[in-house]
């Protein structure tokens, strides 16, 4: 299992984070009966799906390479993937108590709407001290952001992005508006 806030599968194309962005059809063009894809320029070929990963965005700034496989089949974790593996179940349950407890949702009940639930945050920042293993978590996964300097706790403080946000109301089954709208 890898280590990130919740429950991973050991394959990409299954990836909850949404990380992975499905590729079929491929962008591309028609080139002899292939189509020859916009990101590495390799030929996506008939009977194959492909996968960008959100995570090498993150480092290089745009996409560069494509993971592909024969429909039907998973798409292995890529070599240049920096989640490392640790034990799941109690990381999902950490992770989703320290995001509610940054927005105040520990203490704030969200509102209902035509039977739709919604969270308007009065704060969005979560100050650590020396432990903060599971926020670097979610910072990897593009769920959170932080300061670069440490606190005087010796830790740091951070808060949720727009894609934590979604991350949260998901898990929990409400939309989450961000605290600045």
């Amino acid at each position: 299992m890898y280590s990130v806030p919740m429950e991973m599968p050991k394959f990409c194309n299954k990836c909850p984070f949404g990380m992975c962005n499905y590729n079929h059809p491929s962008w591309g063009i028609n080139i002899d009966r292939r189509e020859r894809n916009k990101v590495d320029g390799q030929h996506d070929s008939e009977g194959t799906y492909g996968y960008v990963c959100n995570v090498e965005f993150q480092k290089n700034g745009r996409y560069t390479e494509v993971m592909r496989t024969n429909i039907g089949e998973d798409i292995p974790k890529p070599h240049w993937c920096g989640l490392k593996e640790t034990e799941k179940k109690k990381m999902n349950e950490r992770c989703v108590e320290l995001a509610e407890h940054c927005i105040g949702l520990d203490h704030k009940k969200p509102y209902t709407r035509h039977g739709k639930k919604f969270y308007r945050p009065y704060r969005n920042y979560y100050s650590t001290g020396k432990n903060f293993e599971d926020w670097e978590l979610m910072v990897q996964a593009g769920y959170a952001g932080r300061d670069e300097e440490k606190n005087q706790h010796g830790g740091y403080t951070y808060w949720l992005t727009r894609a934590g946000l979604d991350w949260l109301g998901e898990k929990l089954g409400i939309w989450i508006y961000d605290e600045e709208d």
